[in-house]
């Protein structure tokens, strides 16, 4: 049933995009028919160094969403014995959150800069990695909810939030779509590989749930990294993000 009704929610989507008005950039595009006839290979001989980056930059909330949403579901269960409906109440108190986080976060950063408040977020979910250990190991249920909650709520958030922008910003308007896309999907892809991470480090822990915390941590930090070194591409157009944080 929910991909039958996704059916209105593409047709909704497609009746949206048909009516708004492309971007003063991409109408030039247009105009002046320079448009990239490969965009792909325009992108990796121009932009390779912000494709890689902005695929680091998923794994920062990639990581922690598929570690606290599908991995720690099992864990629970098996280990502590913890319902799996239990958590999932966690996850869907997390889930109803973000509804309103993301698109603040996402507001915020129009009026602070995506770098900062995407530092913000790698740096949150880094320092919280250490909490987040013991609340999921105390076995106290309401403990259990907070975590993920936290992480999902304010971690993910902050770093998810601003980060359609972000991307979008990094490429030129020539390779914009290709690039936002394929940096997307890539860090989607590594990040898709976490609950098999996250089941061989356990095993290899004895059963212990440290490597799972840990992983996070340097996920955020690597995606701290890329959201540092990363350069936003220069466009004769008005973006939101102030000049000083380039």
């Amino acid at each position: 049933m929910p991909f039958l009704v996704s059916i209105a929610l593409v047709a909704f989507g497609l009746f949206i995009r048909l009516r708004i008005m492309e971007s003063p950039v991409f109408a030039q595009i247009k105009e002046t028919r320079s448009e990239v006839k490969i965009p792909v290979v325009e992108l990796f001989r121009g932009d390779l160094k912000n494709v890689l980056l902005a695929a680091g930059l998923y794994l920062a909330h990639g990581v922690i969403f598929y570690a606290l949403t599908v991995y720690t579901v099992a864990y629970t269960t098996s280990r502590f014995g913890i319902a799996e409906n239990r958590y999932l109440i966690g996850v869907s108190a997390a889930a109803a959150l973000q509804i309103f986080l993301v698109p603040f976060f996402g507001r915020l950063s129009d009026h602070l800069g995506r770098r900062p408040v995407i530092t913000f977020g790698t740096i949150f979910i880094t320092v919280f990695a250490v909490p987040l250990y013991f609340m999921i190991n105390s076995q106290v249920t309401v403990l259990a909810w907070l975590a993920v909650m936290i992480g999902i709520g304010i971690g993910h958030s902050a770093v998810y939030g601003p980060t359609a922008a972000f991307y979008t910003e990094l490429f030129p308007a020539r390779v914009r779509y290709s690039g936002a896309s394929i940096s997307y999907q890539l860090g989607g892809a590594i990040a898709g590989f976490v609950p098999l991470i996250a089941t061989s480090m356990v095993g290899a822990a004895g059963g212990a749930f440290w490597p799972i915390p840990m992983l996070i941590a340097i996920a955020a930090l690597i995606g701290l990294l890329c959201v540092t070194l990363a350069t936003r591409a220069r466009e004769e157009e008005p973006v939101a993000e102030p000049a000083t944080s380039s």
